[in-house]
């Protein structure tokens, strides 16, 4: 089935249609593996080549036949999908980059068909352009086969999601405050928490997400090989090894204890600073906390799960693909913006987490919503009840 090739669906979910962008993307994209292969043979019928073609083809051969599998993968590994729930257009490029987009489908406004050239009304394609209420504003699935079937497949899910899911803006609630609970813990592994945070922690319903400990290493490998440096030749001072003899002992062994606490103290404040940022999910709202050491600044930015318009997640190159780490977008219609979660593990996992946060605070929204209709329901027929008990007043005389 289709649903097990996607773990990001979410329980209820399901796939209506899949779709990749036309053959002719492919076909323009290998021009050029097979250009390469056809220039050696053009020369040859020309008569430059003579017996250096079976050498320009042993060379050229794995060439051509490694792009054709590269922009074949690529054109394979890019897709979009239409659930019951989303839109969602997914590009990769196979180790290097990787982003996922999604519209959820009562925020849809419009859609729009754009047919780019003359050939693409020839070949049965086009683009079509998703408007939708969120802060970006709009997504663009490119060389869409048979994209006027899914756009009227789009606006019909749209407006049937829009009937049964969307929450009425005047019965939104105001997020209350966070309530903190404290537990007491022993020193040790308190001490294995300040030292190794993990970079998910959840606790009470309440996730929260550090940057990955590749930021920490790429801010703090500089000074952590200098460091070293200066403990070996403090060692080798102490010591009294021929290669550092010459040097005076005492005032060798002060620069060198004095440079190695700047760097650790250096790199100490590098480590609070990545400590300190970290990015909370509970079930109401999202918090970003960027905090710096020494009280130089703090930044809390908070928003309300209501207010949340789209989620994405961006993969930029080959160290985070392989490391599995990307920076999450969630674009809000608050005044606060766009949130970014920086260069989380897994994000993936969780714009699949805020996604499904999302949906479970719609459905409170909803239950919350009708409660409050039976209720008001219920006192209605209680008073009328009441009237119908009540004997007419008789008419002064």
């Amino acid at each position: 089935m289709i649903e097990n090739r996607f773990s990001w669906l979410h329980q209820d979910e399901v796939v209506l249609s899949l779709h990749r962008r036309h053959p002719y993307v492919l076909a323009v994209r290998l021009f050029l593996p097979a250009f390469l292969l056809t220039l050696p043979a053009a020369f040859w019928l020309l008569g430059s080549f003579g017996r250096l073609l079976p050498l320009a083809y042993l060379f050229l051969g794995p060439l051509a036949a490694l792009l054709f599998m590269w922009f074949y993968l690529d054109w394979q590994n890019d897709y979009y999908v239409v659930t019951n729930k989303r839109v969602v257009q997914v590009e990769k490029v196979m180790l290097l980059y990787e982003e996922r987009n999604e519209a959820l489908l009562w925020k849809i406004q419009n859609v729009t068909l754009v047919s780019p050239h003359a050939l693409a009304r020839l070949l049965g394609f086009a683009n079509l352009v998703i408007e939708t209420a969120g802060a970006k504003g709009k997504m663009v699935l490119t060389a869409l086969p048979q994209a006027d079937r899914v756009r009227e497949e789009i606006l019909a899910q749209a407006e049937r999601s829009r009937k049964e899911e969307a929450p009425p803006e005047e019965d939104l609630v105001e997020p209350q405050e966070m309530t903190v609970v404290t537990k007491k813990r022993g020193v040790f592994p308190l001490l294995l928490d300040y030292l190794f945070p993990r970079l998910r922690l959840e606790e009470d319903s309440q996730v929260t997400w550090r940057k990955h400990w590749y930021i920490l290493l790429r801010k703090t490998a500089g000074p952590l090989v200098l460091l070293v440096l200066v403990l070996e030749i403090g060692g080798a001072v102490a010591l009294g090894l021929p290669l550092v003899s010459r040097l005076p002992r005492t005032s060798a062994l002060v620069l060198c204890v004095t440079a190695a606490s700047l760097l650790a103290l250096f790199i100490l404040y590098r480590y609070e600073d990545w400590r300190n940022d970290v990015y909370i999910l509970t079930d109401d709202r999202i918090i970003d906390m960027e905090k710096k050491p020494l009280f130089l600044r703090e930044e809390r930015r908070e928003a309300s799960l209501a207010m949340i318009q789209d989620v994405r997640y961006l993969i930029p190159g080959i160290a985070y693909n392989l490391l599995n780490v990307g920076m999450v977008i969630i674009e809000t219609a608050a005044t606060e913006g766009e949130f970014t979660f920086d260069w989380v593990h897994d994000p993936r996992r969780v714009q699949g987490e805020i996604f499904a946060r999302l949906d479970a605070y719609r459905e409170r929204e909803k239950r919350r919503e009708q409660e409050a209709q039976a209720a008001q329901l219920q006192k209605w027929l209680e008073a009328y009840r009441k009237a119908e008990k009540e004997p007419p007043e008789e008419p002064s005389a």
